[in-house]
């Protein structure tokens, strides 16, 4: 908080926990909280988390999801056959290559997943999956619930109704298609492609949607979405339940992005006619053979869609014929059928406007390749996630002579079901190497001695946050207080980062590049999503049209400059 607040306010943030610590309102906070919060389960942040950051959010759906682009091994290739619009083939490899995943996970035989810090190697909680397949986010009127209905083999099943379908969304209509046979042997890749075929075409001669869909109901908020749900028939109220229970959701849009940004921006805030905002996986194929993602965000976070798009590479690409499926029976499929009352449709039609106005009209999201890489980092010794971070505030400063509040994504999937903890990667240590780096007469020993502190500062910060020892979490549990309350603590970030930031680590040159994008924290803010190769950084950036302030496009140019600056330093040095 030193390094964000100016001197006077950070004073008065002292004085507000000085009195927290002693006056015993920490400790009156923490008996309230175990007495509200005690269930007997082994992680205390888990329904803390959810209820508070989420299912008690009563603003549009829309805002706490995220888009991206969509992970194709080769590449988002253009059509195969340029008389067909869209790319069956790949369409089928990701319906065939997602269904193998959820396989995997039905059967227990998916491996857990590792990570590497600078400490060892960690393996991590695999809870999010149970929670990423067949889940939803259902509204209510004073809080919403999640559906979780995915079961293993060796559990009982959660739901009356069948969990072994995807739903297929083709230009608002929505199909159930069965991944599996009755003995779980997944579908061969030409069976689904033959499908695929054949109800998107049954589709072509239709123009894009723009009547309100039961999607629609999204676009309220959560209190106006649950009355508008409770005035549907029992026939439309089952079927929304065989979408809530479907592993994952793939969509057909009939609009033609071929430039990445444009399909950042789509997959991010396109039709919401023509997608499933309440599902935790969206692929969204575009005409032309492209593809993005949207995602919502309540279920799990966004690292369960990375790993889940590189297991396409496992399963949708390298084998054309697997002697384990089901390759010669027909995959079975069933168009849903929903209706909407009248009286409903003006507060349908009046999200529809909301949403074009103050999301899809607003938010700028665009994809940046920053031509400098682990190539040009590693040598040096320099850990590509602290020189991109450290870039970042420092282009940030440069652009808006100020130093930005940041919020960075810090993995707590080491600790039993558990999610995310804010790092605050503001440090004093890069506010010290900005300052020297942009001075007039500028030592460049003493600016690399800065960055080496601000370099490993950030590394053992980030260390410490994934470790559960960061502190925004556990506020959360003691709020509301008089630290959470306070002005200061609510201008050093606490939801309010000018900077909104996540790295989803090391990736290939080769294929399409990942990228991902969701609504700024503030107005001016900015959120900045990046992966890095050997030779680029992919750096994905959203800010908003309505704000006069902010400008993507410049921040990644300062990066570039940024990013040159720290190596022409380090490397003279």
């Amino acid at each position: 908080m030193s390094a964000c607040l100016p001197e006077k306010d950070f004073q008065e943030l002292e004085k507000v926990l000085d009195n927290f610590k002693n006056s015993g309102e920490a400790e009156v906070k923490q008996a309230e909280f175990l007495k509200k919060y005690d269930t007997g389960s082994r992680n205390w942040l888990e329904k803390l988390w959810v209820e508070e950051a989420y299912l008690k959010y009563r603003g549009p759906i829309y805002h706490l999801n995220y888009g991206g682009t969509g992970d194709i091994p080769d590449g988002n290739i253009p059509l195969e056959d340029p008389k067909k619009p869209f790319n069956y083939n790949h369409i089928a490899r990701f319906m065939y290559g997602l269904s193998k995943y959820w396989q995997s996970f039905k059967t227990e035989t998916v491996p857990p997943q590792e990570f590497r810090t600078q400490l060892g190697t960690d393996q991590w909680s695999m809870d999010c999956y149970k929670k990423w397949f067949s889940s939803a986010q259902v509204p209510g009127e004073d809080m919403d619930e999640i559906v979780y209905n995915f079961y293993t083999n060796s559990e009982e099943p959660k739901s009356d109704l069948p969990t072994d379908h995807l739903i297929f969304l083709v230009n608002g209509h929505y199909y159930t298609v069965k991944m599996c046979d009755s003995n779980q042997k997944i579908y061969g890749k030409k069976q689904f492609e033959s499908i695929i075929e054949k109800i998107i075409e049954s589709h072509l001669h239709e123009t894009e949607i723009s009547t309100p869909t039961v999607s629609t109901i999204d676009m309220l908020n959560r209190t106006e979405a649950y009355h508008c749900r409770e005035k549907l028939n029992e026939k439309t109220r089952t079927n929304m339940k065989m979408i809530e229970n479907a592993a994952f959701c793939i969509t057909v849009d009939f609009e033609s992005p071929t430039e990445y940004s444009d399909i950042l921006q789509k997959g991010t805030a396109g039709n919401p006619r023509n997608r499933m905002l309440n599902k935790c996986y969206n692929v969204v194929f575009f005409k032309k053979g492209y593809a993005g993602m949207n995602a919502n965000h309540t279920m799990c976070e966004g690292m369960a869609q990375i790993f889940a798009d590189r297991e396409l590479r496992k399963h949708g690409w390298p084998v054309e014929i697997n002697e384990a499926d089901n390759n010669s029976d027909e995959v079975t499929f069933e168009e849903l059928e929903f209706e909407l009352p009248e009286a409903i449709l003006p507060e349908l039609e009046a999200g529809l406007k909301k949403y074009d106005l103050e999301f899809a009209g607003n938010l700028r999201c665009r994809l940046n390749l920053v031509p400098i890489g682990k190539n040009q980092m590693r040598p040096l010794g320099l850990h590509p996630a602290a020189v991109i971070q450290v870039g970042l505030q420092l282009a940030y400063f440069m652009q808006h002579g100020e130093y930005a509040t940041v919020y960075e994504t810090a993995q707590l999937r080491k600790f039993y079901n558990g999610r995310t903890e804010t790092c605050r990667t503001c440090t004093p240590e890069i506010v010290k190497f900005i300052k020297l780096i942009l001075a007039e007469e500028k030592n460049v020993e003493a600016c690399a001695e800065a960055f080496a502190e601000a370099h490993m500062g950030y590394l053992m910060n980030m260390v410490d946050c994934i470790n559960f020892r960061g502190f925004d979490r556990h506020l959360m549990a003691l709020k509301p207080c008089s630290v959470t309350d306070h002005y200061t603590y609510q201008k050093g970030g606490a939801s309010n980062f000018h900077l909104s930031s996540s790295s989803i680590g090391s990736l290939s040159d080769e294929g399409n590049p990942h990228a991902g994008a969701c609504m700024p924290f503030r107005l001016d803010g900015y959120g900045a999503f990046y992966g890095y190769s050997n030779t680029q950084i992919f750096l994905s950036t959203v800010d908003c049209r309505a704000s006069p302030e902010t400008d993507s496009i410049l921040l990644a140019k300062n990066l570039e400059k940024a990013l040159n600056m720290i190596l022409n330093v380090m490397r003279e040095a």
